[in-house]
């Protein structure tokens, strides 16, 4: 309950749920005990007390049944089908050059566009006189709505106060302790709190997180809402992608865009330091073979994509943690892509993604960053879900954020970056 609000009449719920379900056993059993019991009342009871011994949702472990099988191909078949025979196979280069898909928007009846009206004056006026060449997409993973600009007056730190004590002449559980850079930025940011994960599980947050402004629907990497099914089976075959990805949509570009003039001026001695062309690049330091991780990201539109077994490959180590290696890893490869790319003449346009995971339980913190800048909050000193350890992780975020931006800063191209950040689970 200290997660979130409402939960209380869901607990109730469930607790009276559950005490019904084991007086109704008994009422029925003494019911029935002047009477013979009948085979079917045995074996009913059988599979009742069977479904106790079962583990925690079996289903989700469980590969088929006879019947799902025989319902999943009869469906695929025809849908595939239906499909073969409404696809429009006249497409030319610059129409979809992002691959076969089945789902068109313009013949939607349900859909309805924005094409056709203005850009709306809030952005035009927040962004007015800048030109981005690059775009840097920063992931926070499992970061809470009150955590970053760490709000002081919240029910995490009610719920720290209330089951942990503070720790004498340690650190007090504040804004300038926990989050200092980001709050010196949030009167210089834009920031929406009502982006929230269309579904509480991270690879389907990362294909739509979505908030309304002014009435218009928004959404981050893809416009598409995750079915409430365990695991990703999104990607999982007969499953298609059904919206183009904010990554895509660079690609589109790429593959639109008129690049005569820029080959005219390699000629004429004129060349350009930056060419019109994007590259999508993502990093990350998590395992990318976990439940289509890589895939995903390869997936919404990303043309590179390093992960954990990509480091582990190149670096020839082991694995350091649960989640494949500390964030600190993959910041040394993002920093060495970035140098490279400014080394390029021309220079191609960046949209990078990274990906932090260094706030998701169990909260890997790399040693060296720990011995210098830890900070003693409370006394929760729980293995796995640490709060304490999570303020601290939040602090290593704040920093990493920092030193990306001043990165940015230290190397010229600040000015000519938009940094967009998001969180699964939380407003952005």
């Amino acid at each position: 309950m200290a997660q979130g609000r409402g939960n209380f009449d869901k607990f109730i719920m469930i607790y009276l749920s559950v005490g019904c379900f084991a007086i109704l056993p008994r009422f029925l059993y003494k019911r029935l005990s002047s009477v013979a019991p009948q085979p079917s009342f045995r074996f009913i009871l059988f599979l009742v007390c069977g479904s106790l011994l079962l583990s925690g949702q079996p289903w989700s472990r469980m590969k088929s049944t006879l019947l799902y099988d025989f319902f999943s191909a009869t469906s695929a078949a025809i849908i595939k089908r239906s499909l073969r025979d409404t696809r429009d196979c006249t497409a030319t280069l610059g129409f979809n050059p992002l691959g076969s898909m089945n789902y068109n928007p313009a013949e939607d009846p349900y859909y309805i566009s924005n094409l056709d009206s203005p850009v709306d004056e809030f952005f035009v006026n927040a962004l007015e006189g800048t030109k981005f060449t690059n775009i840097v997409h920063i992931v926070l993973e499992s970061m809470r709505a009150d955590s970053y600009p760490f709000q002081e007056e919240s029910l995490l730190v009610d719920f720290m106060k209330e089951n942990y004590q503070s720790i004498p002449d340690g650190a007090a559980i504040t804004t300038s302790n926990v989050s200092p850079f980001i709050e010196s930025l949030a009167e210089h940011t834009i920031s929406w709190e009502t982006v929230f994960a269309t579904i509480s599980f991270t690879h389907k947050a990362m294909i739509g997180r979505k908030c309304t402004v002014r009435l218009v629907l928004m959404v981050d990497y893809c416009g598409q809402l995750g079915l409430p099914l365990d695991f990703s089976v999104e990607f999982e075959p007969p499953a298609e992608m059904y919206q183009h990805c904010l990554p895509q949509v660079f690609r589109h570009i790429n593959s639109v865009t008129d690049t005569e003039d820029e080959i005219r001026a390699i000629a004429s001695g004129n060349r350009s330091e930056i060419t019109d062309i994007w590259e999508t690049v993502h990093i990350e330091a998590a395992r990318g073979e976990y439940d289509h991780e890589k895939d995903i990201l390869q997936g919404v539109g990303f043309g590179a994509v390093l992960a954990g077994e990509d480091i582990e490959e190149i670096r020839n180590e082991n694995f350091t943690n649960a989640h494949g290696w500390d964030d600190e890893t993959a910041l040394e490869f993002l920093w060495k892509y970035v140098d490279n790319t400014i080394a390029r003449n021309p220079r191609p346009r960046m949209y990078l993604g990274w990906m932090s995971t260094t706030t998701h339980t169990p909260f890997d913190i790399s040693s060296d960053w720990l011995e210098e800048n830890y900070q003693p909050f409370n006394n929760d000193y729980r293995k796995w879900a640490s709060s304490d350890r999570y303020l601290n992780a939040v602090r290593w975020t704040d920093d990493k954020v920092k030193e990306l931006i001043l990165g940015f800063r230290e190397r010229g191209l600040e000015d000519e970056t938009l940094f967009l950040m998001s969180s699964i689970f939380r407003p952005c």
